[in-house]
């Protein structure tokens, strides 16, 4: 039953990164209702953790909120660091959306105090890493609206970050480049976000393609609509999308 629980969990990641959200969400049902029925607290905390993370990409940040909170008082006595640290990632996340500074960098500070054995297994196979709390600084700062705080800490994670986690690096060279319009900086907005398609180009991710199509929108409603390097970045995000049909 364990391991159909976690199958089930790891069919909603799959969904999940595929952006086939309502597959995602019938996978984790399933997989909370096989958890509940043998009582594992660690399988029903990472399924509601997984689907957490689900909705925050959906942006229905309340609900996720929602989500993580159980997940994280149902296993609040347990020695799982890397379940917890992931949780709290998300909700720092959650809640940096919803406009929430305190409680994101509350959420982060726990982080920061996680320590992580390399042996220390965990069944629900959660992949956490300390190291990609900057990462999450520079996010939660982007949309905090923490501009320059969020292009240096999406700088200095970049330099420690894994070369082989593509779509990660350009989901934060994406957010770099949301960071710099906000900053009013174009150049390096458009230059950032040339790289970042290039990168979920290579991948095949459609998510931040789009998240892309709607910073190019912005830029069409900003006093450099007419600027060349506006036009260009339009045509290579017509090029991809249409790649992507």
């Amino acid at each position: 039953y364990k391991r159909q629980a976690l199958g089930y969990q790891l069919q909603n990641c799959v969904f999940r990164d595929r952006s086939n959200f309502s597959q995602a969400s019938i996978a984790y049902q399933k997989a909370f209702e096989v958890a509940q029925e043998i009582e594992d607290e660690e399988l029903l905390a990472s399924a509601l953790a997984r689907q957490g993370v689900v909705l925050v990409q959906q942006t229905k940040t309340k609900q996720a909120i929602l989500y993580l909170d159980n997940a994280l008082e149902i296993i609040e006595k347990q020695n799982l660091p890397k379940l917890k640290g992931y949780i709290l990632q998300a909700l720092s996340e959650a809640n940096a959306q919803e406009q929430r500074m305190s409680e994101s960098w509350s959420c982060l500070e726990q982080v920061e105090k996680i320590v992580v054995f390399p042996t220390q297994e965990e069944q629900s196979l959660i992949r956490f890493s300390p190291n990609a709390i900057m990462a999450q600084k520079g996010i939660d700062a982007v949309f905090l609206k923490d501009f320059k705080n969020a292009i240096d800490f999406i700088d200095q994670s970049l330099k420690a970050y894994d070369p082989t986690g593509i779509k990660g690096r350009a989901r934060l060279i994406a957010l770099k480049a949301e960071a710099y319009y906000g900053l009013g900086s174009i150049d390096e907005s458009i230059h950032n976000a040339k790289q970042a398609l290039t990168l979920a180009q290579s991948v095949g991710s459609g998510k931040i393609t789009v998240r892309l199509q709607k910073l190019y929108a912005d830029l069409q409603q900003s006093q450099w609509k007419k600027e060349e390097s506006v036009a260009e970045l339009g045509t290579m995000l017509y090029s991809a999308s249409t790649e992507m049909e």
